[in-house]
């Protein structure tokens, strides 16, 4: 199993997504929270800023960018009721009406603009905050009121069993 650590996480405390992604798929006009958890992770599902950058389908590498293909690789995926104080996995945050079941025990993320991922560890919440334009850490009470104009629901999940978490200036 995969095992996150403070320590671990703390060396990316405040810093730019330029300071991560050795790709430099790095605008601050785009959402940096999913490829946040790629990189860290070191998660190549999906599309990644390698091939972002690269432009070809047949290349390798990077971090996942999307929160959809994350979600659809974290297993054990279910709505959060109450705060873990303990545990670690993956934490996602959108509209209630984002989350959808699509099988008897299977879920999905739709396609919205607001919707946010980060990880989790002993209560707290490590993401790319973008209106920051840097990671931070946070309760996961404060995480739940990610998006203020609407009501939020919480979904965790284990990390992917293909995880690899990294310390900073460690990611591909």
């Amino acid at each position: 199993m995969s095992i996150l650590t403070h320590s671990l996480l703390a060396t990316y405390r405040h810093s730019h997504i330029s300071d991560i992604c050795l790709n430099q798929f790095d605008g601050n006009n785009r959402n940096h929270c999913a490829h946040f958890v790629g990189h860290v992770l070191q998660l190549s599902h999906g599309k990644t800023c390698h091939r972002m950058v690269h432009r070809s389908h047949r290349v390798m590498g990077g971090g996942s960018i999307l929160v959809s293909d994350l979600f659809d690789i974290t297993p054990n995926v279910r709505e959060l009721l109450s705060s873990p104080t303990t545990g670690q996995g993956l934490i996602y945050v959108s509209a209630p009406g984002s989350f959808e079941q699509i099988g008897s025990d299977s879920y999905r993320i739709k396609t919205v603009r607001k919707r946010h991922v980060g990880m989790f560890l002993d209560g707290a919440v490590w993401h790319y905050k973008n209106s920051q334009n840097r990671v931070i850490s946070q309760p996961i009470a404060d995480f739940l009121n990610h998006y203020r104009r609407q009501t939020n629901a919480l979904w965790v999940g284990d990390l992917p069993s293909n995880s690899r978490p990294v310390a900073f200036g460690q990611c591909n």
